[in-house]
């Protein structure tokens, strides 16, 4: 489960100013590095019980008020494990906190019904991925020190086995075929709110064992981090930060760099788990603040940018105040044409005698569906958040 502070988090700890401009950036120098990280010991498996939109500038410094949209009501819960589907893009992949339980849950679309099919599992799942036939859902967990540990669970027998660890905190995870090759962004991270974060891409090939990092993105600004690991028809792309704080870049299978022309359109400054390229390779989902932003959060909207026109869409939520909160995990449909996201809301105790870090009182997670060419999106479910630490990723079903 990715953790990233969130906008009024970073305000506790004095970080406002820090942010005032936007996403986590990358430069320095980029070059080949030797692989040194070996994998840890053989595989092991347990059982588990079962059209382009002119935006406006940012006006306002304030923070924005609350959305006022009515979510969606939360869906059933159940422990029950269901069979193994067909790719036929009906179900979700989601990992965070629901339901007081950190887990990882199926959603399916035309249910709205959350399945919780890791009760008794490893804990705090994150970066789901499925399989290619849709029969198993790769993820990973936290391992000692800043490890991660690569796991699969069969979703008919229920069965988790453990792939691989590495040394780093593994950011973005492609899984080719059902497990002959994994290649991922991985982040060395360096003390807390510096300048030290190193990010890395490294294949793992699981008949040998053998790990090849081919690429190193040295940290030159605080927050460095990969933001996407895309498989496209022109191979594997990384969507990374720039080394301005204020912009998007695309690594490449040659390795050569190439900006994201966003335009006019003001990134969120607080935004880290916030963008995703589609599979075709052609657009770039990605959390913006065309209502402005202050020291607690942005007036958010999801742009979907064309990559090669810079042409945008901009999706909002329908509202009188049409901002989202916060933005994250945007998922793909197969097809390049719906994304689904997620919306953090959470309320603070920002009072008089507010000590830092000051009290979290509550939050939403709301889940929304975006579809090209409408310019506002659907709520599909909403959830309670139980503590700060409540995040959540998803991954969108193959339809083949």
């Amino acid at each position: 489960m990715k953790y990233f502070p969130t906008a009024a988090a970073m305000k506790t700890i004095g970080l406002c100013a820090f942010v005032a401009t936007s996403l986590a950036a990358c430069g320095g120098t980029a070059g080949l590095a030797s692989a040194d990280t070996e994998p840890s010991a053989p595989s092991s498996t347990t059982t588990v019980p079962a059209t382009t939109t002119t935006v406006p500038a940012p006006t306002t410094t304030a923070a924005p008020p609350p959305s006022t949209t009515t979510p969606a009501p939360p869906p059933s819960t159940t422990t029950v494990a269901p069979p193994s589907s067909s790719c036929d893009g009906s179900t979700l992949a989601v990992t965070g906190r629901f339901s007081g339980t950190d887990s990882l849950f199926l959603f399916d679309l035309t249910t709205e019904s959350l399945v919780d099919v890791l009760p008794n599992g490893p804990s705090e799942p994150r970066t789901p991925v499925w399989s290619s036939d849709c029969d198993a859902i790769f993820f990973v967990t936290p391992g000692p020190d800043d490890a991660s540990l690569v796991n699969r669970l069969d979703l008919e027998s229920q069965e988790v086995t453990f792939v691989f660890e590495h040394d780093f905190w593994i950011r973005d995870l492609i899984v080719h075929g059902d497990g002959e090759v994994y290649e991922f962004s991985s982040t060395d991270v360096g003390e807390p709110f510096s300048a030290d974060d190193v990010t890395y891409l490294t294949r793992y090939v699981a008949a040998s064992g053998e790990f090849e990092t081919h690429h190193e993105i040295d940290a030159s600004t605080a927050w460095v981090q990969p933001h996407d690991l895309a498989e496209t028809p022109s191979g594997t792309l990384l969507l990374h930060g720039t080394a301005t704080f204020g912009g998007l870049e695309i690594i490449g299978e040659d390795l050569e760099t190439s900006p994201v022309d966003l335009g006019d359109l003001p990134l969120s400054p607080f935004g880290r788990d916030c963008c995703e390229i589609s599979p075709n390779g052609q657009r770039v989902a990605v959390e913006t603040a065309p209502g402005g932003y202050g020291d607690t959060g942005s007036a958010n909207a999801l742009a979907l940018v064309d990559l090669i026109s810079g042409d945008a869409q901009v999706i909002t939520n329908g509202d009188e105040y049409p901002w989202f909160d916060r933005i994250a995990s945007p998922a793909w449909s197969s097809d390049s044409s719906q994304v689904v996201f997620l919306e953090i809301n959470e309320r603070w105790d920002f009072g008089p005698d507010c000590d830092l870090p000051c009290v979290f009182i509550e939050g939403t997670i709301t889940l929304w569906l975006a579809t090209d060419g409408n310019a506002e999106a659907v709520p599909l479910a909403s959830f309670d958040m139980d503590n700060v630490f409540m995040q959540g990723e998803v991954a969108w079903m193959p339809n083949s």
